[in-house]
């Protein structure tokens, strides 16, 4: 893995719990992927002056595609039975359908609701 240094004092935290400080003109090798890219997108460079990659170009869908995959959510949360992931009316909760396809809207799962439930 390569070496990264900072111009000033920063702390990188991950959402999996990993915390590493890099002190200002040091450099540190980070303990993993995540983290490296994490220091690279808020400030880190390269020792040997390399620039960080780009980072990955997110796939453009259509609503169309948004609405397949909400539908797919939405009938994976009816076949898995959990009643925690279903709001009071009995349709899943907005967070759980967010979770798997988070350009989902809440027009957008009412009808994915209404089309499962007329076939």
């Amino acid at each position: 893995m390569n070496e990264i240094i900072s111009d000033k004092d920063m702390r990188v935290a991950s959402l999996t719990g990993f915390v590493m400080r890099l002190t200002a003109n040091e450099p540190k090798t980070p303990p993993n992927e995540e983290m490296l890219m994490l220091a690279l997108t808020q400030g880190a460079r390269y020792v040997d002056g390399k620039t960080a990659p780009a980072p990955p170009t997110p796939k453009l869908s259509t609503e169309a595609e948004v609405f397949e995959e909400v539908k797919m959510a939405v009938q994976g949360v009816f076949e898995a039975g959990d009643r925690k992931q279903l709001s009071p009316d009995g349709s899943p909760k907005m967070g759980v359908i967010k979770k798997e396809v988070p350009a989902a809207t809440v027009e957008m799962r009412d009808k994915a609701v209404r089309e499962i439930a007329q076939s």
